[in-house]
């Protein structure tokens, strides 16, 4: 992580820990705080066409009427009922995390992706135990709301907790759409869900269409693998149309300021010119007066990291 903005004159302050919450929830990155952080732990581009899905995917409940590989994308629709949900399960970890992935609806009409993480390899009620976990939504016009959410399945029942708005691109039919899910445990009580989505021929936007805190007991502090569903407003009849996900890629998330306290002054006496920016478990930075690098090893020891000629 390049910490180069965070230049000050005169005085150093420093995060020590404590048992307080977080003091900002942005504040994720996905960089080395932590050996798993800024490493995809699974990714899924389809690189041969098939009948099924390639492992680790299983499908749950009998619940897609097709779920194979074609063009090297992964395709679903689900099995037409009164609740039309196909979903394919990966048992691949995910507590605090990041996911990100290409989709597209060939109806945006009547279809939906969601995509969940804290899965618990349920489908609904069809399943014991039942479905569970948060996940992203991306949903065209069916219910009039097109756009990204963030839902939650408890006990087998979904639920929308919320939603971009007009914040977000309507998806249109055939057309290739990104996504980016971000989720991470907030506090003991309480996670952090935030999403977006954008044309995959545009230019991703700076901030997340959705942002959101929920304190659902039964998914605070656990970890669950991963499942891609395949939804349609069609309850009655043929579904013929298809969705399509490609290119996924899991992240775990650091935090380098989970619970921290309030800043600690360490020093008045320095002024930078470069930096600082970490080093693996330490942090560099240039005083000018001094014409040295300084190192800076956490809570609070100060040293000479390199002078002049060494």
């Amino acid at each position: 992580m390049d910490l180069s903005r965070w230049m000050a004159r005169g005085v150093l302050l420093c995060w020590l820990p404590a048992s307080s919450p977080i003091l900002a929830a942005d504040l994720i990155f996905a960089d080395a705080f932590d050996p798993q952080c800024g490493v995809v732990s699974f990714g899924e581009d389809f690189p041969d066409n098939g009948p099924n899905w390639p492992s680790p995917w299983t499908v749950l409940a009998n619940s897609a009427a097709v779920a194979d590989v074609v063009n090297q994308s992964g395709r679903m629709r689900p099995v037409v009922s009164g609740y039309s949900l196909g979903r394919v399960f990966a048992d691949v970890p995910t507590r605090d995390v990041e996911v990100r992935f290409l989709m597209v609806l060939e109806d945006a009409n009547t279809q939906g992706v969601g995509f969940y993480v804290r899965q618990n390899g349920g489908h609904l009620n069809h399943t014991f135990p039942a479905g569970q976990g948060y996940a992203v939504f991306v949903e065209g016009s069916f219910r009039g709301m097109p756009g990204v959410g963030i839902w939650r399945e408890e006990g087998g029942n979904e639920i929308q907790i919320a939603h971009s708005g007009g914040s977000a691109p309507a998806p249109a039919s055939g057309v290739p759409l990104r996504v980016r899910f971000r989720v991470h445990q907030l506090d003991a009580s309480s996670s952090f869900l935030q999403a977006k989505i954008w044309l995959a021929s545009g230019t991703e936007p700076v901030s997340w269409q959705v942002s959101t805190t929920n304190s659902q007991v039964g998914l605070q502090g656990v970890s669950g693998g991963i499942a891609v569903d395949s939804w349609s407003s069609v309850t009655s009849g043929a579904v013929s149309v298809h969705t399509l996900i490609d290119e996924i890629e899991v992240e775990p998330l650091c935090n380098p300021l989970r619970a921290a306290g309030v800043p600690q002054v360490i020093t008045e006496d320095l002024q930078f010119a470069e930096g600082p920016v970490w080093r693996g478990d330490h942090l560099l930075f240039t005083g000018t007066e001094a014409n040295r690098i300084l190192r800076l090893d956490l809570p609070a020891a100060i040293g000479n990291f390199r002078m002049p000629g060494n």
